[in-house]
């Protein structure tokens, strides 16, 4: 889903009980965010390979841009699960 032409939130995997959410359950967040000469992903979901396959994609989509780096947001393990695969 595009949020702007710049930035690209990507919902991965299905709605999983959260113990750090309040009320429900979500599916993990990510986002590519692309820069004037680089882009970065914050976030890497669980590590899933359909959820790595997912962000492999939208970056092909976007002309796969030079990457600079991944920003995990909190040590979450539906942040920061599949920064190694990704990465």
């Amino acid at each position: 889903m595009k949020i702007t032409d710049r930035i690209t939130k990507i919902v991965v995997g299905e709605n999983e009980p959260d113990p750090f959410k309040y009320g429900g359950v979500y599916p993990p967040n990510v986002y590519l965010v692309r820069g004037k000469n680089r882009s970065v992903f914050i976030d890497t979901a669980h590590g899933k390979p359909e959820e790595i396959q997912a962000h492999i994609s939208v970056w092909e989509s976007e002309g796969n841009p030079e990457m600079a780096g991944i920003i995990l947001t909190h040590r979450h393990s539906d942040h920061i699960g599949g920064a190694q695969a990704l990465s």
